[in-house]
């Protein structure tokens, strides 16, 4: 009787004194006599930030909610125990009790739009959101009729964070999607709300899709996201689970906290992995993360990677064998050039290439490498425009295309070549340069003059 006699006073000072009383003593009393204090609700703020838990009282209200109330009642009950809800930094912990069936909420919906009451309709809406699939919300006119409307987006979304944590909510996007009241609350918390408590790890691997599915501003979603720092990753697996190469390829011209954060933790992963991890990476042909998200965070090549990275592509040459992305490897080997770290591994290509003949493929790729970074590694003999320019190579646009782009080189390797396979080589340029541009610039750059065919009939005859 004494605290409640004291409850304005208590309310008042709450910031100011510790209120000296008994929990359980508190907590009983409230148990007790919960019909009677319903309408004295600025106490229970008061109580709760103080410390009192009042978890007997909180479970009593729950107990109620949870079970089949007229309208009349829940609304009281449910205004008490929302208070436990607001006033709790694990809110959602709190709302993941409650056990409503759907109809049941849609008949309480019904009466608050009756009564005007929007404050409730959208508490009832946050249950909805929550606790239910949109598709099985199918079957209750009065919730799912105002989740495909806007009526209530304000007022969702000022306490939406109460009831379940960002990263829940935005996982929701698959089964929300054709929610406009959904989509809308989505863009509301981006521009306005700091409060949500969110597992940001969660939420960055789906980050492009929510962005895309909502039509939200990548940017400006970035930049809320940016308010949560990154959660410690503990291992290799935990940083490309979390940090994607999808997610790092949408966000590398984007300069929020973020997203700079996950490149920094990215090129930290890289620069920090042992030459033994390099090397089981590769091994167990595992090393599409490491190899895709260096290029993307401009990672700068060491020894230790480097050393790795030249075991595994001299053992593809000695196999006659090419990366599966030959472009992405063409462009790390630039970036590594930069380094200085080819060193001795480009004459070293050059030697293993001069005991074979190059296929289509291989000289896409090795024989670009030697062309593009090694040529005054590459010793040209009488056998060389047999073996790394066979007549083959000509019938493949891109070789054609390479060729011209080092055009010397192939000049020099046909005047060293033996004369018996020179014709050959000159004779197939010549036939396809009568219809493909590029094999007719090839030639005129070799300075091989190309015979009309129409000339060459005529000669026959």
């Amino acid at each position: 009787n004494k605290l409640c006699r004291q409850g304005g006073y208590l309310a008042y000072k709450t910031y100011y004194t510790r209120i000296d009383c008994d929990e359980k003593e508190i907590d009983d009393y409230y148990c007790k006599n919960s019909v009677q204090l319903s309408g004295n609700t600025d106490l229970i703020p008061a109580l709760l930030k103080n410390g009192y838990n009042l978890s007997n009282y909180r479970e009593s209200l729950l107990g109620e909610i949870n079970s089949r109330i007229p309208y009349e009642r829940f609304i009281v009950v449910w205004n008490i125990f929302f208070l436990f809800i607001v006033n709790n930094d694990r809110s959602y912990e709190i709302v993941k009790k409650i056990s409503i069936m759907p109809n049941e909420l849609d008949a309480y919906m019904a009466r608050a739009q009756s009564d005007n009451d929007s404050k409730a309709c959208g508490e009832l809406l946050c249950l909805a959101i929550c606790k239910f699939t949109f598709s099985s919300l199918g079957a209750c006119p009065h919730i799912y009729g105002n989740l495909n409307d806007i009526k209530y987006a304000d007022e969702v979304s000022a306490v939406l964070h109460n009831f379940i944590t960002l990263d829940d909510f935005l996982l929701k996007l698959t089964d929300y999607k054709h929610s406009k009241l959904y989509s809308n609350v989505c863009e509301n918390i981006v521009a306005n709300n700091e409060k949500w408590y969110a597992h940001i790890n969660i939420i960055i691997p789906h980050i492009q899709t929510i962005v895309e599915t909502i039509k939200l501003d990548d940017g400006k979603f970035l930049d809320f996201l940016s308010k949560w720092e990154i959660d410690e990753l503990a291992d290799a697996s935990d940083i490309k689970k979390t940090i994607t190469i999808e997610f790092l390829q949408y966000s590398r011209f984007f300069d929020d906290a973020l997203s700079s954060s996950c490149r920094t933790k990215v090129r930290q992963y890289l620069d920090n992995l042992p030459e033994d991890d390099w090397d089981e990476v590769f091994e167990a042909n595992e090393a599409d993360y490491e190899i895709k998200a260096s290029r993307i965070v401009k990672f700068e090549w060491n020894v230790h990677a480097w050393n790795a990275v030249r075991k595994y592509l001299l053992g593809l040459l000695a196999a006659d064998e090419v990366p599966k992305d030959t472009e992405l490897w063409l462009a790390i080997i630039d970036d590594i050039e930069v380094t200085r770290l080819l060193g001795n591994f480009l004459g070293t290509v050059a030697d293993m290439i001069a005991s074979k003949t190059l296929s289509v493929e291989m000289f896409k790729f090795w024989g670009n490498i030697i062309l593009t970074h090694g040529v005054d590694k590459l010793v040209v003999t009488e056998s060389t425009l047999r073996k790394f320019l066979p007549v083959e190579l000509l019938n493949n646009v891109e070789c054609l295309e390479i060729m011209l782009e080092n055009y010397n080189v192939v000049k020099r390797i046909i005047e060293e070549a033996s004369e018996d396979e020179i014709p050959d080589f000159e004779n197939t340029l010549c036939a396809l340069a009568r219809e493909d541009e590029v094999a007719r610039e090839l030639a005129y750059k070799l300075g091989i003059e190309i015979n009309d065919g129409d000339n060459d009939e005529e000669d026959e005859d």
